[in-house]
């Protein structure tokens, strides 16, 4: 008599014959669960790379986050068979888990995911908990479908946005002669995020930061009380300010070749750089949290921001596993901030590493820029109130709105006392930028159309804190007035004994989406 030999995968019918494997009938190939589960994976670090928040993506950020998430989930789906739970009940479980992950609280509403895109991932939602709950080949092909159309449709919107992207138009627009210095003193840029001139800080928040004016005019500086910036937002302003010279003409609105071209000059890649290396200086560049500063080729020495950078953070910040970072270390910017005023009260030791001979160095610090989670000492405090970056937040009740001012205070006055502790530490005789990119926005709407923007806004994001200690001979050359655009055309003119050559002082108002127009004045 034949006996009927048993395998695992396999079960008996009633005859006693072997059937089909079990993994064959419950099981979807591999390759296809992958797939799905790769698709929703990776469905929203592909939405931000490519959707309206692309201004602050990180591709590589994107891309190794994207990988991980599939390797995870791709992982989980398989252990999950490994512990007989049925493939297409897996399959389901992994794909509701990883939507639920990035959906956590409200992700996609918070980061302004476009209407249908919320709608494709609810549509995916219910298909698969319908493939969870259902054994029907229609629904199982739906469920994998829904998932694979929502990630075709984002790699296929996001390599017909790479091929449709025209060339970049911002540049810088003004040239600049050689400076040959006649000295070479260090020089060092520190630029203030947000730090709104002391007028405004005066006016809008009742603070009096005549103090810190003081201090540094006791140690050499001369405080420019009428400062402003040519552009309201730092991607920019702080090109402006290195290549001394207007980055956008009149071509029209600018695209994501523009804002990548704006993050190499930041890098390096600038008429500032240019010009202190054609002189023999040595480049110290420190980073901060998005791809807007990074350190370029023309680097000789980098202070690397965090790992965990802003798109890695902002994807991530809402999920289970950002929930845990968040509370403990604030975020990426305020753990750069803490790194980096650190680094400038024992910079002798920073700058060993660098050797003799004259250095340039360019350090960029969010502060007070929010979020506001550092006192007026520089520790850290974590509080839900005064999280986001910026100062005006829908989701803070208006009652609630005086604490986020007195934190910002707080910043300023911690900002003081870093810069003021740097200062300490250097030569009497370098030369010392302490400026800001762009105001503070208590008032002013960062996000929106450019055309909504008020005097009343641009009378506070515009005005900046500046100062600079140049050269005795030369005190007194920068106007009280002096734009952002014109800085370095002074400072450079003096260390070159020649005339300055400054540009006529003009304002305009982008948005993060690239759209840029001149305010034109009213004479």
């Amino acid at each position: 008599m034949n006996q009927s030999r048993y395998s695992p995968g396999m079960h008996m019918t009633t005859e006693g014959q072997p059937s089909a494997p079990i993994l064959q009938r419950t099981t979807p190939p591999l390759w296809l669960a992958a797939l799905q589960i790769t698709a929703l994976a990776t469905h929203w670090p592909l939405t931000l790379l490519i959707g309206p928040t692309r201004a602050v993506a990180n591709a590589a950020s994107v891309i190794l986050l994207c990988g991980l998430m599939a390797l995870a989930a791709n992982l989980l789906y398989v252990i999950m068979l490994q512990l007989g739970v049925p493939g297409w009940k897996a399959l389901g479980w992994a794909s509701l888990g990883i939507l639920l992950f990035w959906h956590i609280n409200g992700l996609g509403a918070d980061l302004l995911i476009p209407s249908w895109m919320l709608q494709a991932v609810l549509f995916t939602l219910v298909l698969t908990a319908a493939g969870r709950l259902a054994d029907h080949r229609y629904m199982k092909v739906g469920m994998l479908a829904g998932s694979l159309t929502l990630g075709g449709t984002l790699a296929v919107s996001a390599l017909v946005a790479a091929v449709t992207t025209p060339p970049p138009v911002v540049g810088a627009q003004q040239s600049v002669r050689d400076f040959t210095f006649q000295t070479q003193p260090d020089i060092y840029l520190v630029v203030l995020d947000g730090y709104a001139r002391s007028d405004v800080i005066e006016q809008i928040f009742g603070y009096d930061n005549a103090p810190f004016e003081t201090a540094l005019s006791e140690s050499g500086f001369e405080v420019y009380s009428e400062a402003t910036a040519n552009y309201p937002i730092t991607h920019f302003s702080i090109p402006s300010l290195l290549n001394m010279s207007y980055m956008h003409g009149d071509q029209g609105p600018i695209s994501n070749a523009d804002l990548s071209k704006l993050a190499e000059n930041i890098a390096g890649n600038n008429a500032v750089v240019r010009t202190v290396k054609a002189n023999g200086y040595q480049y110290l560049h420190g980073e901060t949290i998005s791809q807007y500063n990074r350190c370029g080729d023309q680097v000789d020495f980098c202070l690397n921001g965090p790992f965990l950078d802003m798109t890695m953070y902002r994807l991530l910040q809402n999920t289970p596993i950002g929930a845990l970072f968040y509370s403990a270390t604030a975020d990426p910017a305020t753990w750069l901030n803490i790194q980096r005023i650190d680094q400038m009260r024992d910079w002798k030791s920073v700058e060993r590493v660098l050797g003799r001979g004259p250095k340039f160095t360019f350090l960029h610090l969010i502060l007070p820029h929010p979020p506001l989670f550092l006192d007026r000492d520089c520790q850290m405090r974590f509080d839900p109130d005064l999280r986001g970056s910026e100062m005006i937040r829908d989701d803070i009740p208006a009652d609630r709105q005086d604490k986020r001012h007195a934190a910002w205070v707080e910043q300023i006055e911690c900002a003081n006392r870093a810069t003021l502790d740097f200062i300490e530490q250097l030569e009497d005789d370098d030369v010392l930028i302490v400026t800001a990119d762009h105001g503070s926005d208590a008032t002013y709407r960062l996000f929106g159309d450019v055309g909504q923007y008020t005097a009343d806004d641009l009378a506070e994001r515009m005005p900046i804190f500046t100062a600079a200690r140049v050269p005795q001979t030369c005190r007194g050359e920068i106007p009280e007035d002096v734009a952002l655009v014109n800085l370095f055309r002074y400072v450079f003119a003096c260390l070159a004994d020649e005339a300055p050559d400054p540009l006529p002082d003009r304002t305009f108002v982008a948005s993060f989406e690239g759209y840029i127009i001149e305010v034109k004045s009213p004479d």
